[in-house]
């Protein structure tokens, strides 16, 4: 018996169309894109990453780089060159129409204000404008009421706002902050409100606080010591050895106030400014919290001619009244 045969046409096919082969590449072009595709697949997420990462190290390393360079800084001392605008502040009682101007102590930094020494207005809402000691990009201010025994007093301020001046008149001004309040239940005199560091305000060098409500009835609002912070360059503080010369400033100070030489404590130079910069505070604390921005003393042209007048009607008197008994 003869099996049948099966013929068929189908040509070898040596794996050409098997699935599971893939067809190689057949030109230059195709080879390039084949590798770049496989070296991007396992190569190229983990270099864009690492990249990335790089530039965000450096970043943050400029940032703080940048952040050493600056300086947080009270800017409105007296002593440093902050000063009190009269011309666009309010009239108040230490810059009255005869005798010295003594409106910078509002400005003169100082751990306690005293209370007799502060500067009052009665106007309806007074504004105090200020030249800071040098150019800052604001970020927070602060108000100090002298120390109180049992209720806050009535002319103390409650509630003010603070604007940044862009031009010497303070025509033109950007909000700081606003009702900014003075609490009678916080711990501390010195209390803060800080500036929104989002708020986009130009490095400025004058300030304005509108003093807006106080705690009693009373019209007069008596404000004693008010300052502002902000980032400035980095600085270097040089720390000085008192010299002999404010040594011996100091120590005759001292005993003028402490042991009644009215006379020649009245003579001798004490303003705040003689008193600060030798650094006589911690040898006689009384006479700076006792002294004026401008002293009367014996180097003043004017207390000179004063002392002239007084010794010419004395002598006056004097003549009067022996002519009187003859």
């Amino acid at each position: 018996m003869v099996l049948p045969t099966h013929r068929t046409n189908e040509k070898p096919n040596n794996g050409k169309n098997s699935p599971f082969n893939i067809e190689a590449p057949n030109s230059k072009t195709r080879i390039w894109y084949h590798w770049f595709n496989i070296r991007f697949r396992q190569y190229m997420i983990l270099e864009v990453f690492l990249i990335i990462t790089l530039i965000i190290v450096l970043y943050k390393l400029q940032t703080l780089s940048w952040q050493n360079n600056q300086v947080i800084e009270m800017v409105t001392d007296y002593l440093r060159g902050a000063s009190v605008d009269n011309a666009h502040s309010s009239r108040s009682n230490l810059n009255p129409i005869i005798g010295y101007d003594q409106t910078n102590l509002v400005l003169l930094d100082r751990p306690q204000p005293p209370t007799h020494k502060a500067w009052c207005s009665n106007e309806h809402n007074p504004v105090l404008t200020i030249n800071l000691a040098k150019y800052i990009k604001p970020i927070s201010v602060s108000y100090q009421h002298s120390k109180w025994t049992h209720h806050i007093p009535m002319s103390t301020p409650r509630t003010y706002d603070v604007v940044a001046c862009l031009d010497f008149y303070c025509e033109n001004w950007k909000p700081l902050v606003s009702n900014c309040e003075y609490s009678s239940q916080s711990i501390g005199t010195e209390q803060f409100c800080n500036i929104s560091y989002h708020l986009k305000v130009p490095s400025i060098g004058k300030v304005q606080f509108r003093f807006k409500e106080n705690y009693g009835d009373s019209e007069m609002k008596c404000v004693h010591l008010v300052r502002v912070y902000g980032e400035t360059d980095k600085f270097v503080k040089v720390q000085k050895a008192k010299n002999l010369e404010s040594e011996k400033t100091c120590t005759d100070l001292k005993h003028y106030y402490h042991n009644s030489y009215y006379l020649k404590y009245t003579l001798a130079s004490k303003s705040c400014s003689v008193l600060y910069k030798n650094d006589c505070c911690s040898d006689c604390p009384e006479c700076c919290e006792e002294c004026l921005i401008s002293d009367l003393n014996g180097g003043r042209p004017a207390f000179i001619l004063l002392c002239l007048l007084t010794g010419f009607l004395l002598m006056m008197i004097l003549v009067i009244i022996m002519a009187h008994f003859e």
